[in-house]
């Protein structure tokens, strides 16, 4: 799993949970995960079937109505189908108190479900969300999930900087000139490969080299293309990019384990201090990374349609 919790819901009236799901999504938030929550645009055995075929890798939970409004198929049906292409995944099958869900569960033969009535729904969710996160959220497990995040929010960054230089022309010769020797100072033993790269490959040939050009190359970066724009991208939620993630990110890559008496945290030590990474850390961190990312893809796809 990653930040976004996926829960895939078989239901032909999603508002009639909307509180259960609105208390799921405050419990993820909480948490500082996010909730998708996807449905079949008809729902169809053969829907539901192609759905769960083509991205049942990509749910956390899955959730059916018994009552689905249908003459030809009820929930227990598409329980069935649905255990049948995802064998492992977490599932809850609710409905009304009048029906016996586990008698519709054993005729339809669907086991490892759970039920629940449709009063009870929102504990249900947000037990079963806390055993999926549980099984996931060990400290150095949820190390490898944030560093994939940052990982992702470098790409966006990455390829943004990349079709911008390459789409603006002269417009931006000056911010890339001063990006690439931005880069040269901050790695003088390196200076001849920037030189080098630039020369053969040009600046996004620089922005695309791992090796040479780092996050926070490409945060300052992106902080100079704005600056060219003459309706610039608000940049105020970003202002802590830099501490907020790419510093604690590396935090996290040098953090070691420490068992005390039983209990795991992650230690990094940094000059004059030691940081320890528990569980409430991660969440907070969690939460962070969430409002971080939701800003950077809001200036980067401002700064896309700018200069497209």
């Amino acid at each position: 799993m990653k930040l976004r919790f996926s829960l895939l819901l078989i239901d032909d009236d999603p508002d009639s949970i909307a509180q259960a799901l609105m208390t799921l999504r405050d419990y993820l938030e909480e948490n500082g995960f996010e909730l998708a929550t996807e449905a079949p645009p008809i729902v169809s055995v053969d829907e539901v079937r192609t759905l769960s075929r083509d991205h049942g890798k990509e749910f956390d939970l899955v959730a059916v109505d018994y009552q689905l409004g249908s003459k030809h198929f009820h929930g227990g049906d598409m329980a069935s189908t649905i255990r049948t292409e995802l064998e492992y995944t977490d599932m809850v099958f609710y409905s009304d108190r009048s029906v016996n869900l586990h008698e519709q569960l054993a005729s339809a033969q669907v086991e490892g479900v759970f039920v629940a009535s449709r009063e009870e729904l929102d504990e249900a969710l947000v037990g079963l969300a806390d055993t999926v996160i549980g099984k996931a959220v060990d400290l150095n497990h949820m190390r490898g999930i944030a560093m994939a995040e940052i990982a992702e929010m470098d790409l966006i960054m990455e390829d943004t900087l990349a079709a911008t230089f390459q789409s603006a022309g002269e417009a931006l010769n000056k911010a890339a000139q001063r990006t690439a020797t931005r880069v040269k100072k901050s790695m003088e033993e390196s200076s001849q490969s920037v030189d080098k790269v630039v020369s053969e490959r040009g600046i996004v040939g620089l922005i695309r080299d791992a090796r040479l050009f780092s996050s926070v190359h490409k945060y300052w970066a992106l902080k100079r293309v704005c600056k060219t724009m003459s309706t610039r991208p608000d940049m105020a939620a970003l202002d802590s990019y830099e501490s907020e993630v790419i510093h604690k990110r590396n935090m996290l890559a040098h953090a070691k384990e420490v068992d005390d008496e039983g209990t795991i945290t992650l230690q990094s030590s940094l000059p004059g201090s030691t940081v320890t990474i528990n569980d409430q850390w991660m969440a907070e961190f969690r939460r962070t990374l969430r409002e971080q990312r939701s800003a950077l893809e809001t200036v980067c796809a401002e700064v896309r349609n700018y200069f497209s």
